[in-house]
C-alpha cells in the first residue's frame, strides 16, 4: 500500500513538473505559429527567448520584483523579434541565415553580459531569484491525480494553455487572423480559401499564381508615374460543373466598366479597370 502510494506521488509529480517546465517551451510554439502563417519562418526563436530570460532574471535579481521582471523579459523578447523581422522583412536577408546569426548573437551576448554583471561571483554566491508562487485554482486542485497535475501552477502556466485556444480563434474566426493566413499561405490556397469561406463560391478551379508589374502615368495624377505589383490568381469553373452561386450574388448590379464615367470609380482610378479589360482581351486573344 505504502509503496503505491509513493509511485503515485512519483508519477503525479513528473507529470506536474512536466506541465510546468512546458510553459516557455508553450509560449515560443504559440509565438512561432503566428510568424508562420504569416510567412516569416523564425529561426531566431531560440534567440529570442534566451533574450528574454537572461533580461528577465537580472531584473528580478536587482530589483526583486517579479512583475517588472515579466514585462521587461516581454519587452526584450519583443525587440529582439523586431530587429529580426526588420532584417528579414524591410531589409529581404534571408530568414534562415537571419535567425542563425541572431541565434549566435544570442548566445554570446547575453553569456558576455552575465559575466559583466556578475563579474565578483563565486560559486558560493550563486545569484538567485524568487520563484512565482503557485496559485491553485479552488475545487479544481482538489480532484484527486488531476489537480496537482494540471490546477495547481502560477499563472503564467496558466495564461499558456489559455493562449492556445485563444489564438487559435484569433487566426481562424477573425478578419485580422484571415489577413495574416493569407499572408503566409501559398496564393493558390488563399484564393481557395476566400471563394469558399468568404465568398460562399465552390467548385471552381485556380491556376498558377502570377505576379505582374505596371509603370505608367495614371490619369488622375497626370505627370506623375504611378507603379503597380498585381499578384493575380485566375479562377474558372470546370466544364459540366454548375457553381452554388451565394444569396447575395443575385444582388449586385453588374455594369461594363467601358460605359461608366470615371468619376464612378473608387478614387477615380479608372486605370485599374483599364488594366484588367486589357488582360481580359489578350487572355481572350489567347485562347
Amino acid at each position: 500500500m505504502g509503496e503505491s502510494l509513493l509511485q503515485a506521488a512519483v508519477v503525479i509529480n513528473v507529470l506536474a513538473t512536466m506541465v510546468r517546465t512546458s510553459t516557455p517551451l508553450l509560449f515560443g510554439a504559440i509565438g512561432e505559429v503566428v510568424t508562420e502563417r504569416s510567412g516569416v519562418m523564425n529561426m531566431g526563436l531560440e534567440g529570442t527567448m534566451l533574450t528574454a530570460a537572461f533580461v528577465g532574471f537580472l531584473v528580478a535579481e536587482r530589483s526583486h520584483s517579479l512583475l517588472l521582471a515579466v514585462v521587461t523579459a516581454c519587452l526584450a523578447g519583443g525587440l529582439f523579434s523586431l530587429i529580426l523581422a526588420f532584417m528579414a522583412i524591410t531589409l529581404d536577408v534571408d530568414q534562415i541565415i537571419t535567425g542563425l546569426a541572431m541565434n549566435l548573437l544570442a548566445s554570446g551576448g547575453t553569456l558576455f553580459w552575465f559575466r559583466i554583471a556578475y563579474t565578483q561571483t563565486t560559486s558560493q554566491e550563486t545569484p538567485l531569484v524568487a520563484l512565482l508562487k503557485p496559485w491553485p485554482i479552488p475545487l479544481l486542485s482538489e480532484i484527486p491525480y488531476l489537480g496537482p497535475i494540471l490546477f495547481s501552477h502560477n499563472a503564467l502556466t496558466y495564461l499558456a494553455f489559455l493562449l492556445v485556444p485563444v489564438i487559435w480563434f484569433g487566426l481562424y474566426r477573425t478578419k485580422r487572423g484571415l489577413q495574416i493566413r493569407s499572408l503566409g499561405e501559398d496564393p493558390r490556397a488563399a484564393a481557395k480559401r476566400i471563394a469558399e469561406d468568404i465568398l460562399q463560391m465552390r467548385g471552381l478551379q485556380f491556376s498558377e499564381p502570377r505576379v505582374e508589374t505596371d509603370l505608367y502615368e495614371p490619369k488622375r495624377f497626370p505627370g506623375q508615374m504611378h507603379y503597380d505589383v498585381w499578384f493575380l490568381v485566375d479562377a474558372r469553373v470546370p466544364a459540366g460543373t454548375k457553381v452554388d452561386l451565394p444569396s447575395w450574388y443575385a444582388e449586385l448590379t453588374w455594369h461594363d466598366p467601358r460605359d461608366l464615367p470615371a468619376a464612378e470609380w473608387a478614387r477615380g482610378h479608372e486605370d485599374v479597370a483599364a488594366r484588367w479589360l486589357h488582360a481580359r482581351n489578350e487572355s481572350a486573344q489567347g485562347g
